[in-house]
């Protein structure tokens, strides 16, 4: 509801494909329900390509994604710290 991201199906060549739809991420609801940090983002970030590796690809050595951002509703702003 608040970080809107999934793996669906494959690319046209097999690739694993990740979908994160960066626009209609709700950065305040996460640091006020979930306590949100920079250190709590990388980590999960890193649980979601451990997932995608050992267990969507485990079996494919040769394995290869497509990650697709969708970034409608960012403004230039939005990069500002």
């Amino acid at each position: 509801q608040n970080y809107l991201h999934y793996h669906h199906l494959r690319g046209f060549n097999g690739e694993l494909c990740y979908y994160e739809i960066l626009g209609k991420t709700n950065i305040a609801a996460l640091r006020k329900k979930c306590g949100l940090s920079i250190d709590r983002l990388l980590r999960y970030y890193t649980l979601v390509c451990e997932f995608t590796w050992e267990v969507l690809a485990k079996s494919d050595e040769n394995a290869r994604s497509i990650y697709i951002m969708d970034l409608s509703g960012i403004q230039p702003w939005d990069f500002a710290g």
